[in-house]
This record gives structure tokens, C-alpha cells and sequence, in this order.
């Protein structure tokens, strides 16, 4: 996969994923800027409500709603 496509999905999965993690970043070979990144990898801390994992709970919902598969 050629980088600009890799980065533009990165940036959107990051979007979606953002509002159950605490801090979010785009790492691997798209962070490096390699030509042509064999995957998208996402480094993430997720938002903790108790004993809940609320990025669980997001990923969860955005799979039901047909934004994930």
C-alpha cells in the first residue's frame, strides 16, 4: 500500500477511535514515513471509567453501526 493511502486510513480510524482512548498516535511504518507501510499500526491508551474500558464499549458500538467490520 502506498504511504498517502496508508495515512489517510490511519487518520481516519484514529478519528474514530479518539474518543474512547485517552491518547492516540499513529506509529510503524507510517510514523516513518516508509514508501510503502505493509500495515497501519495505532498506539493507543484507552479512557478508563472504573473497571470499564470506554474504548472497548466505542469499538463495540462503532462494529453494531456498521462503521467497523
Amino acid at each position: 500500500m502506498e504511504l498517502q493511502k496508508a495515512r489517510v486510513i490511519a487518520e481516519e480510524l484514529k478519528m474514530l477511535l479518539e474518543p474512547g482512548c485517552a491518547r492516540i498516535e499513529i506509529a510503524g511504518s507510517i510514523r516513518r514515513r516508509k514508501p510503502d507501510p505493509g500495515d497501519i499500526e495505532l498506539l493507543f491508551i484507552p479512557k478508563f471509567r472504573g473497571l470499564v474500558d470506554e474504548l472497548d464499549y466505542h469499538v463495540q458500538s462503532l462494529l453494531f453501526e456498521g462503521v467497523l467490520d
